[in-house]
């Protein structure tokens, strides 16, 4: 998703969180299970990770950036199209 990335490094990223957000928002509400949106899931949390390896404790905006992102999923619907495992992947990988 060439999109997440430049937004992860864009100069002004209000415009493609925008599109993100609504984007996300928009396939979450037309999904009917879980299921369905693993294959996205899976990836959000993969962009997560390899940007949380990749930061080195200086510049945080990368890693606010991409956090925003993957909190869309979690925040529509009360996080109901995230699968146990997707939801298990990004929070141990916190802790």
């Amino acid at each position: 998703m060439q999109l997440l990335a430049w937004h992860i490094s864009a100069e002004n990223p209000e415009a493609t969180f925008i599109v993100l957000r609504r984007s996300l928002t928009a396939l979450i509400h037309h999904v009917k299970k879980a299921d369905q949106f693993t294959a996205l899931a899976d990836f959000l949390i993969r962009e997560f990770k390899k940007v949380v390896d990749e930061h080195d404790g200086g510049d945080v905006e990368k890693l606010r950036r991409v956090i925003e992102v993957v909190s869309i999923p979690y925040s529509v619907r009360q996080g109901s199209r995230m699968t146990r495992t997707s939801s298990c992947s990004s929070s141990n990988f916190l802790y």
